[in-house]
């Protein structure tokens, strides 16, 4: 981050180089962060200058709009954005597989049930790829695979290289 504090916000100098980076297609945000001032600093310089300020947009008027498709939530699954639904999270976003299993049986899970991924593949959310279990039973599920992954050790079958399970060679 690069602060151009010179002592004085209310300087020309400083109140024009925050114009230049929001006409420059920065948003309050990120100017703010350049010029090490909160938002709403930047906010009342624009409109001592009479610069309208531009409409936060969001969903399909988002420049990053992606079709709603949302390829890793950040652990490791597919969202897809459906702002209204009684599972949508913060960002409006339900996860793929529960609307798929919910479009193909006409319910969701209840929420002591857990739709496990067959293939262990967190983004293959075909039908025939999820099981409808309890909690109790997902975690027996992953303990039984954990409990093959020793097997395959000691049989040379797999090895442990560089943070991650591979085949040997």
């Amino acid at each position: 981050m690069s602060v151009h504090r010179n002592g004085n916000r209310k300087s020309v100098e400083f109140e024009n180089k925050v114009i230049d980076l929001y006409l420059g297609c920065f948003n309050l945000g990120a100017v703010a962060l350049e010029m090490g001032i909160y938002r709403t600093g930047v906010s009342r310089i624009l409109k001592r200058n009479n610069i309208e300020i531009k409409e936060n947009k969001s969903g399909k008027d988002h420049p990053n709009w992606r079709g709603g498709k949302n390829m890793n939530k950040g652990d490791g699954y597919i969202g897809i954005h459906k702002p209204g639904h009684e599972r949508a999270d913060g960002g409006n976003y339900v996860y793929e597989h529960t609307l798929n299993f919910e479009k193909h049986y006409g319910f969701l899970p209840k929420k002591n049930e857990v739709l496990h991924h067959i293939d262990l593949d967190k983004q293959n959310n075909e039908i025939s790829n999820l099981y409808l279990c309890g909690h109790k039973k997902h975690l027996q599920i992953h303990r039984n695979i954990e409990k093959l992954i020793k097997p395959l050790l000691q049989r040379g079958i797999i090895e442990f290289k560089d943070g991650e399970y591979i085949f040997a060679p």
